[in-house]
């Protein structure tokens, strides 16, 4: 599987470099391709790395996880709005030059490695421009403290998050 292109921001074009998603995809993923994540638990004190599909959906705000490419369910979503910081492993550990950290509000930690340190700068980078556009919610301090990446909460927490952006815009409009 190669990796998938990267939409550029003011213009929302994709430059679409193969893959198996379906085209139409494509203008709601901003960046997407494959990440390796390191696993929670870890078996005699080593942590598994596994391959993921990864991308992040600008029309939902969220940063989705799939266990393959062709995947139609996604196997982890993180609203972007608990995205505490996202920052580029420093030099000196193991694979450094390709690893990315993703600390959530709640203290969870997402260890992530791109296949390549010219992917995990476009990953960082991506990741912080987006933060700079997204409006911060009172409604994401209920779920501090919850597994909000678990599929589940992820989705009633992003309905959460889109009635109360219908509810700012019919204010604004005067519409009851």
């Amino acid at each position: 599987m190669s990796p998938r292109g990267l939409i550029n921001l003011s213009s929302r074009f994709t430059e679409n470099k193969g893959g198996t998603k379906a085209d139409a995809d494509d203008d709601l993923n901003v960046c997407c391709g494959i990440l390796h994540q390191k696993s929670q638990k870890s078996l005699l004190g080593r942590h598994k790395w596994k391959k993921r599909y990864c991308r992040i959906d600008t029309n939902r705000n969220t940063f989705e996880f799939f266990a393959k490419e062709s995947a139609k369910r996604q196997a982890a979503i993180i609203p972007l709005l608990a995205i505490d910081k996202v920052h580029e492993v420093a030099q000196g550990k193991k694979c450094s030059d390709t690893r990315f950290n993703m600390k959530l509000l709640g203290g969870r930690t997402f260890y992530l490695k791109a296949i390549s340190s010219a992917e995990r700068h476009r990953w960082v980078l991506c990741i912080k421009e987006i933060l700079k556009k997204i409006k911060y919610s009172s409604i994401m301090d209920r779920y501090r403290e919850k597994q909000y990446w678990n599929v589940e909460i992820a989705l009633k927490l992003m309905a959460e998050l889109d009635a109360e952006k219908i509810r700012q815009k019919n204010g604004i409009h005067g519409i009851p």
